[in-house]
Formats: structure tokens, sequence, C-alpha cells
């Protein structure tokens, strides 16, 4: 009888697009108290989406985020398309006359003979930039011109519709702690 139980919770979570190693490991999830989820594309849609602009020093959020849509016009990378789209404009590519990708930490352009860095806060510490750091929901792009901080962008991702309710479900099954990686 247990081992019909077991084959038939291993065919069910297949049946629902759930691939379970062994029956040892479905057994295991009895006793799961934490959830760790990844971060796009599990509780979201991977639809980026600019969510708040804010210029810093002065700078206007239109302005900043003509900058930012410039930078980020060479790349293909979700969130830059994000940025893009929020400018709503042609690029003006003969602006542009440098470009350098900083893996894992932004972009760096010449835009009109300025220098232009778009990227995270460990792309600021490593360019000396006197910024501050802004917490909220969603990835935040930080922004310098001239080697002065100019301000942030954050980007967000559209929850999937059923997520509230697995989370919600999951919590009624035990499980305690839920988090995201990102």
């Amino acid at each position: 009888m247990w081992m019909t139980l077991r084959f038939g919770g291993i065919g069910g979570a297949s049946r629902n697009g759930i691939l379970v190693k062994g029956s040892n490991y479905l057994e295991a999830l009895n006793n799961v108290d934490t959830i760790v989820f990844d971060k796009t594309g599990t509780l979201t849609k991977g639809i980026f989406k600019v969510t708040s602009i804010a210029g810093a020093n002065g700078w206007p959020e239109q302005e900043l985020l003509s900058y930012a849509a410039h930078a980020e016009s060479l790349s293909n990378h979700p969130m830059a398309l994000s940025i893009q789209k929020a400018y709503g404009r042609e690029i003006e590519a003969q602006r542009l006359t440098e470009q350098e990708e900083i893996a894992g930490l932004g972009i760096r352009v010449k835009l009109d003979g300025r220098t232009v860095l778009a990227g995270n806060g460990k792309l600021m510490d490593s360019e000396n930039i006197d910024w501050e750091p802004v917490s909220g929901l969603g990835s935040i792009v930080y922004i310098a011109v001239d080697g002065q901080f100019a301000g942030h962008i954050v980007i967000s991702d559209e929850l999937k519709p059923d997520s509230k309710k697995a989370i919600s479900d999951l919590k009624k099954l035990g499980v305690s702690r839920t988090a995201m990686l990102t």
C-alpha cells in the first residue's frame, strides 16, 4: 500500500509538471519549513518595467532617463530594454562615441562627450562615485554623469497571477518561511 501511495504521488506530481527524482524526496517534502524561489520566471512573468525614476543633485527625471536609455541602447538585456521602452523615443546613436560593458557591474559610455555610468552600487563604488543606496521592490540601476551621482531607476518584474495564492497555500501546508534569491 505504501509503495502505491509513493508512486501515485510521483505520478500526480508529474501530471502537474513537477519532476521528483524519487519517492524519498517526495516524503522529505513533508518536513519542509522553508522554500527559496529564484528571482525571475518562478513567481514573476519575466516582464520588466520601469516603476520609478529619481534624479539626484538637480538632475531632472526625463534627462536621467534619456542618459540611461542611451547608455543601455546597445544592450539587449531585459532590464536595458525596459529602460529604452520607458524612454519611448528613438535613440540618437551618433551621440555615443564609446561603450564599455563592465561585467557584473554595468556599463560606461561617452554620450555627448560626457562619461555616463549605468549599473549597480558596486559600479558606483568602483568608480568612487558619492552615491546614496535606495531600497525598494525591484532592481535598481544607478546613474552617474562625469563622476557625479545623477539618480536611479527602479525596474520591477510583474508577478504571475497565481503567485500570491501559491505562497498562501504553502503557508497553509506548514511552510513557515519563503524567500527569493535575487
